[in-house]
């Protein structure tokens, strides 16, 4: 008992420190949002572009997401220096940088998502503020029951309905821009 009560301790601090990082992205998120549609309106795709330079020469690593969600990537010929060893481990190197910025980027990717859930959230706790303080105001059964009720709708709107609107939400975002796309093809 006494491991679990310093286990929910540690876990505790441990978001307390991290809330205003979680904070900071979930506000930078709708820009990063902003960003990625801007790109894919204006070049019909969004880059991750990694550069290197080997023996004096600028290669680089390119990958494309496309509003239909293709992914195409780009990557310098490997057989271009094949007898250099130094070659192939700058290759590795530099192709493990790559994708370590793609993996940021699906990151940050998931962060709008929390964003998205965030705003929802509060949302919801400004639908309920009103109803409470009516009720510590006033302190009837009537409000009490007006209270309870919008609690509930909202208990079950964010376990049922929230995580459908979130994930709608950003396949909304890739449809529209596909939308774009086709009629600017016409």
């Amino acid at each position: 008992m006494k491991e679990k009560v310093i286990e929910f301790i540690k876990e505790l601090f441990t978001k307390i420190v991290q809330f205003p990082t979680e904070l900071y992205r979930a506000f930078i998120a709708p820009f990063r949002v902003y960003r990625f549609l801007k790109s894919m309106l204006r070049e019909g795709f969004y880059e991750i572009r990694t550069e290197f330079e080997f023996e004096g020469v600028a290669y680089q690593f390119r990958t494309l997401i496309q509003p239909d969600a293709d992914i195409i990537n780009y990557i310098p010929d490997i057989q271009l220096h094949q007898s250099q060893k130094k070659w192939l481990e700058t290759f590795k190197e530099e192709y493990k940088n790559h994708l370590g910025n793609i993996e940021f980027f699906m990151q940050r990717a998931s962060e709008s998502q929390l964003a998205i859930s965030r705003i929802i959230d509060a949302g919801l706790i400004g639908t309920n503020l009103y109803p409470f303080i009516d009720f510590i105001d006033s302190l009837t059964s009537l409000a009490a029951l007006y209270s309870a009720v919008i609690l509930a709708l909202t208990f079950a709107f964010r376990i049922f309905i929230k995580p459908l609107i979130v994930q709608i939400s950003l396949k909304g975002i890739f449809r529209l821009a596909r939308l774009y796309f086709k009629k600017k093809l016409s």
